[in-house]
């Protein structure tokens, strides 16, 4: 038999003098930013510069863009820049316009590169999507006379899908049943997408979906998450969304101040016991109610 080879000891902690250190998060920061800015190459344009303008030659002639503040590029920043959001522009191209480190999410705070990005020569727009239209429309229509606003459809569900319990055994039925009622699939979207899923030719291995397989795809997240992206989605005119969303309502709250004309059909959770809509939930429906006009 072989003899058992002994491991060796480990370096106990602090049993040794270190000399070398790895180089601090700062400084490797700091290497990567002198080398993008740098203009020591045979183009003799930087990085920085290049990215620069390419942003600055994406145009909007005539089409849509989007605006909006988003909060998860921040983690990269250090701490020291004081962002807490970066506005951003976006076209119905999928390229971006603009980009700006803010301090907060105040006009005042973007306002200059939204003055600078309608100054460009090729950035002529038709329509906007914000995530809060109609507030800080006088601004826009300052720097953009006759540009049309619209509520972006994302946000305006969200704002409603924010304040349900995500654990509730109605809440995926109750969010596909929500977006049924603010827009309707483009019909012969929607009957190619059928036809494609009973033959197979959306399924890696060929599978044909049957008709029961289709109504629990649609009563899933897995349905919008494959195949949003084949249907174009028309939105229904504002009053109907309104009523829809009060039909909505009642038919997952569980109190009601008309039991007897519109009756609560809501319940609570069988295993945890809680309800599908929080404390802020019906005004988040009002709100949306009042704001339907302008998606």
């Amino acid at each position: 038999m072989e003899k058992e080879k002994k491991s060796l000891t480990y370096v106990p902690k602090n049993g040794v003098f270190i000399k070398t250190f790895p180089p601090l998060g700062d400084t490797i920061h700091d290497m990567f930013d002198a080398a993008s800015s740098s203009r020591s190459n045979p183009w003799q344009l930087s990085d920085t510069d290049c990215h620069t303008r390419e942003i600055q030659r994406v145009s909007c002639d005539g089409g849509i863009f989007a605006q909006d503040h988003t909060f998860e590029p921040i983690k990269n920043y250090q701490k020291k820049v004081g962002a807490k959001a970066a506005w951003t522009v976006g076209t119905g191209t999928g390229e971006i316009a603009a980009v700006k480190l803010v301090p907060s999410t105040k006009t005042e705070d973007f306002a200059h590169a939204a003055k600078q990005l309608m100054a460009r020569p090729c950035f002529n727009p038709k329509a906007m999507y914000s995530d809060t239209w109609p507030n800080k429309n006088t601004f826009w229509h300052m720097i953009c006379p006759g540009i049309e606003g619209r509520l972006g459809l994302f946000h305006y569900e969200q704002r409603i899908i924010s304040t349900m319990c995500k654990k509730h055994i109605d809440c995926s039925e109750a969010i596909t049943n929500l977006l049924a009622s603010v827009y309707t699939y483009h019909g012969p979207d929607y009957e190619n997408l059928l036809n494609a899923l009973k033959e197979g030719k959306l399924s890696a291995n060929g599978h044909k979906y049957s008709t029961s397989e289709i109504a629990d795809l649609k009563a899933s997240r897995v349905f919008q998450d494959r195949y949003s992206k084949y249907l174009r989605k028309q939105l229904y005119p504002p009053q109907t969304i309104v009523q829809n969303l009060d039909d909505w309502f009642c038919k997952y709250k569980l109190t009601s101040s008309e039991p007897d004309t519109r009756p609560a059909r809501g319940r609570l959770d069988p295993v945890r016991v809680v309800s599908l809509f929080m404390a802020d939930t019906k005004d988040a429906v009002e709100n949306c109610k009042k704001k339907a006009q302008y998606l």
